[in-house]
């Protein structure tokens, strides 16, 4: 019986492309999440001043055979030397280049995927009872393709962008911009109200500061219990600090002298808590000066108006006296009768 025949054919051939589509539609949604995982890394290097923790999990995740042996070599070289030094940076830029390798054989394994998926559906076309199948499994495969597409690109886009937007935020900051973790650690340091005046001021991060408290910069301006109570969640500003700091090398002249104006204010995670501490150095020694050159002029007007007044009082009863003068010499020279 042909029809008997070409059923069980139809019924075999159905059942292998729906098992082949199971298999690819698992397939993808694994790769899927690879290519989130070295997404979020990605992102990740981008936002944070310490990348240790980003290579640290990158080598965890090689263990489960998701990550590529030149993404894993380059991670667990960083890691060793946990990010710091000459080479941090070079560091960071082969672990991206790898992060970008890898994602580019993700792109060629889905476009292997895409090519299999393509050639289902077309399969699908001569099997008439498993035709419906094969297009709804079809479809959703190809949405979901399409859907992780877009997610990375807007993802990588949005990445950059407030990549180049913090960049910007703080290197051409006025104020000097430093990042501590809950602990005091810090994250982030970048003084640039000092540097742009050619002074050699504090880099917390190159300094290893793990507690910016116990610092003798904090302890010299009193700033412990302004830490504390940010930590506390609340936003403190101290008012300005007097502080004095060496020339840059290569430049010649004395140690320069700073009004510093300090502000303390907490970040919050998503549960809530205090995750992060910023504070904002701003530089007050123009607006300091001035206030003392006003000071000194009001001074100065004052010893005037008083000059003023004793000059007044002096001269008052010397005008009498020459008012006189000449009545009292007239009384002398007359003779007596």
């Amino acid at each position: 019986d042909y029809g008997h025949i070409l059923a069980r054919i139809v019924f075999v051939l159905g059942v292998a492309f729906a098992s082949l589509t199971l298999f690819l539609s698992y397939e993808v949604d694994q790769t899927r999440l690879v290519l989130a995982q070295q997404t979020g890394w990605r992102q990740r290097l981008d936002h944070l001043p310490d990348p240790t923790e980003v290579y640290i999990d990158i080598v965890r995740a090689a263990a489960n055979g998701d990550v590529s042996d030149e993404l894993t070599s380059a991670a667990a070289e960083a890691a060793a030397t946990g990010g710091q030094g000459a080479s941090a940076t070079d560091q960071k830029d082969r672990v991206i280049r790898s992060i970008h390798h890898a994602n580019q054989a993700i792109s060629t394994k889905l476009n292997r995927y895409w090519y299999i998926a393509k050639s289902l559906l077309a399969l699908s076309a001569a099997i008439v009872v498993a035709a419906s199948a094969g297009v709804i499994w079809g479809q959703n495969l190809r949405s979901r393709l399409g859907m992780t597409t877009q997610r990375h690109q807007r993802a990588t886009d949005e990445a950059r962008k407030q990549a180049r937007l913090l960049n910007a935020l703080f290197d051409q900051s006025p104020f000097g911009v430093h990042v501590f973790d809950r602990n005091g650690r810090a994250l982030y340091s970048n003084p640039n109200n000092t540097r742009r005046r050619g002074l050699v001021a504090p880099d917390f991060v190159a300094e290893g500061v793990s507690d910016i408290r116990t610092h003798p910069m904090t302890l010299s301006v009193g700033a412990v219990d302004a830490i504390n109570r940010a930590l506390q969640g609340e936003t403190v500003e101290l008012t300005p600090k007097q502080m004095t700091f060496p020339v840059a090398n290569g430049r010649a002249g004395p140690p320069q002298t700073l009004w510093l104006s300090p502000v303390f204010f907490p970040v919050h995670n998503d549960f809530g808590e205090v995750d992060r501490l910023v504070a904002l150095i701003r530089d007050e020694t123009e607006k300091k000066t001035l206030s003392d050159r006003v000071q000194r002029a009001e001074q100065l007007a004052e010893v005037g108006t008083l000059a003023a007044g004793v000059a007044h009082e002096i001269n008052n009863p010397l005008t009498f006296l020459a008012m006189n003068f000449g009545l009292i010499d007239e009384m002398i020279s007359e003779p007596e009768p």
